[in-house]
């Protein structure tokens, strides 16, 4: 019985300390991030990627959500471009400064595990740099929770760690996976 407990707990600790660690950094990250480099689709490789894989696949107007969503800076991205957002993250801090720069936004303190949305919700889910910080063990369902929460032929874009190689991460579009039946 304690060894079944054992890994879970572990899991939890490291999920506390994350949310703690971007507590505490949530107020820099949101002074830091350039939003005039977001502000244009041409100003970054990585603003030209998320519209040519992925924001020009949405219809004008849907629902977008960040899975992840740190201060907002994607949101308010989305937002000026006249979609509807909508963002989960597990800080509070970083919650509360994503409320604070896109107050109309709908934007809650929870887990990628437990998104709290009704099927069929989004007509696209973005999650960059976030989906690395759930523990591997919990990782395929939160891909089951995007394909629910997608209305049928959304479109998801997603970064993941390279893995076996250097450091740094790769942005693919992809589509929905299969859920298990």
């Amino acid at each position: 019985m304690g060894k079944e407990k054992g890994p879970q707990l572990k899991v939890e600790g490291i999920e506390r300390q994350m949310r703690r660690s971007y507590d505490r950094v949530a107020p820099i990250y949101y002074r830091g991030w350039p939003l005039g480099k977001l502000m244009s689709w041409k100003a970054s490789w990585q603003t030209r990627l998320v519209h040519s894989r992925f924001a020009c696949r949405l219809p004008r107007g849907g629902r977008v959500l960040d899975l992840g969503c740190g201060v907002g800076v994607w949101l308010k991205r989305f937002q000026v471009d006249g979609f509807h957002v909508a963002g989960i993250d597990q800080s509070p801090k970083m919650v509360a400064y994503t409320r604070r720069r896109i107050p109309q936004a709908d934007v809650f303190c929870r887990n990628m595990v437990n998104p709290g949305f009704r099927s069929g919700s989004f007509d696209g889910i973005i999650s960059l740099f976030a989906i690395i910080h759930v523990p591997q063990v919990k990782q395929l369902e939160v891909f089951r929770h995007m394909y629910r929460l997608l209305v049928p032929g959304g479109h998801f874009l997603i970064n993941i760690g390279a893995g076996g190689g250097p450091p740094g991460y790769q942005a693919r579009a992809l589509r929905p996976p299969i859920p298990n039946k």
